[in-house]
């Protein structure tokens, strides 16, 4: 994760040095919001792992940035997304589990929209920043397990699809993969450590301020 770290800083330093000497742009802001599906995720906790399914979510979120006219974006966003328990595991043997899972996030974002001739233009990047992960009135067979949260850093990488509506007005199809430092959450009353990986389908909207 750290090595994770290093060559996400140099790359943004990198573009960022770039887009220093670019051609001027615009300002825009944007939303976005869709499907959010969790990896199945180990909660370790005095000596056992509990494996934590989750019911497919949500995601929602908005950005505000700046477009440099050779198609680099750079941008800060916030986001959250929730998904419901489905069940849980321990020992090989299933429970019903309640509660939810949720990542409030804070990023910034280097995305790149490849120059073509056509109102749809695709784009891929990503973006590093911090994200608090909770377990939230998670029970389990009547049994209090979590309800505690932790900020972590976290990244992003995805790819997509936009199309120009109008000047300055679009609309967008991505896929984001969006995953964390394993967050300590206190379970049963002892630390434990949790996992976050989700895949996200969205739909988004940018409007761009001349």
């Amino acid at each position: 994760m750290m090595r994770t770290r290093l060559l996400a800083t140099a790359a943004l330093a990198g573009l960022l040095a770039h887009a220093g000497r670019a051609e001027a742009g615009e300002i825009y802001v944007g939303a976005f919001g869709g499907v959010n599906l969790l990896e199945d995720a180990d909660l370790g906790v005095g000596g056992y792992d509990f494996k934590f399914e989750d019911e497919a979510g949500w995601a929602v979120g908005g950005a505000l940035g700046y477009a440099f006219d050779f198609g680099l974006r750079t941008e800060a966003e916030a986001a959250y997304r929730r998904n419901e328990h489905d069940e849980g595991k321990v020992a090989g043997v299933e429970f019903d589990l309640d509660g939810e899972t949720t990542a409030l996030s804070f990023m910034a974002n280097l995305w790149y929209d490849v120059p073509l001739s056509f109102p749809v233009r695709p784009f891929i990047g990503g973006g590093g920043g911090m994200a608090k992960i909770g377990l939230e009135d998670n029970e389990g067979e009547g049994l209090d397990i979590a309800d505690d949260s932790d900020w972590v850093f976290a990244y992003q990488l995805g790819a997509g699809l936009g199309y120009e509506i109008s000047p300055g007005l679009s609309v967008s199809a991505e896929y984001r993969f969006f995953r964390t430092e394993d967050p300590e959450i206190e379970a049963f009353a002892l630390d434990a450590d949790y996992e976050y990986r989700s895949h996200s389908v969205l739909i988004g909207v940018r409007y761009g301020f001349d």
